[in-house]
């Protein structure tokens, strides 16, 4: 699971612009399934991120979730530096 900065540029980079509120939300809701290992344990359900549509009826923020879970599944967070550091090279266009 990638640090909140990956996240952050990860979809900035797909959706053009950075949702953090999303991704507290959603790690917010895992803090409360499981404390000490809500992401690794159960990621982030369908019902969670349906529930960020369900409460925002942002289609962007139904993306950035989606993104976030996919991120989450696909990245440890031991690798999360360097994800950072290829995400801001795409960004800046090198």
């Amino acid at each position: 699971m990638p640090s909140h900065k990956a996240h952050r540029l990860f979809e900035k980079l797909i959706l053009k612009r950075e949702y953090p509120e999303i991704h507290k939300f959603l790690d917010d809701i895992g803090l409360l399934i499981d404390p000490m290992h809500h992401r690794k344990a159960f990621g982030h359900s369908l019902r969670d991120i349906l529930l960020v549509y369900a409460l925002t009826k942002d289609e962007n923020k139904l993306y950035s979730a989606i993104l976030h879970n996919f991120l989450d599944r696909k990245v440890k967070y031991k690798d999360s530096q360097k994800l950072e550091i290829l995400l801001k090279l795409l960004e800046d266009g090198q």
